[in-house]
């Protein structure tokens, strides 16, 4: 299967300065689009050796729900982080529904290292 890695250019706030990042997704051919009136006869495209192809598409989870346990590994509430944050180790992928419940529960809080608190905490 053909696929595409696309970036798109982000910025952060962290502590009192702006970062920029970029975002890196995989997008079959048909997810992408021409934008009218723009060329892309020099925008570089580089195929992966087959050994390297990313791996089919797996369910789109968009959410990480994380146990949060004291010292005695008692759990004390869960949070909720984007599906690749870096502080989402462990724990089981959630839809949207299973996130905002997960929110929702004693204990339950936005991650606030990724966009999970922005995005998730509006829609409670």
């Amino acid at each position: 299967m053909r696929r595409f890695q696309v970036g798109v250019p982000m910025w952060r706030h962290e502590e009192a300065e702006v970062i920029a990042v970029e975002y890196r997704v995989w997008v079959s051919p048909e997810q992408l689009r021409p934008l009218e009136g723009v060329r892309y006869d020099q925008v570089p495209i580089r195929g992966l050796p087959p050994d390297q192809e990313p791996a089919p598409a797996g369910p789109r989870w968009g959410w990480r729900v994380v146990p949060l346990l004291d010292n005695r590994r008692r759990t004390l509430g869960q949070v909720v982080h984007v599906h690749d944050c870096t502080e989402a180790e462990g724990g089981r992928d959630a839809d949207l529904d299973e996130a905002l419940d997960a929110l929702r529960r004693p204990g339950g809080q936005a991650c606030q290292e990724c966009a999970a608190a922005e995005a998730l905490l509006p829609l409670q």
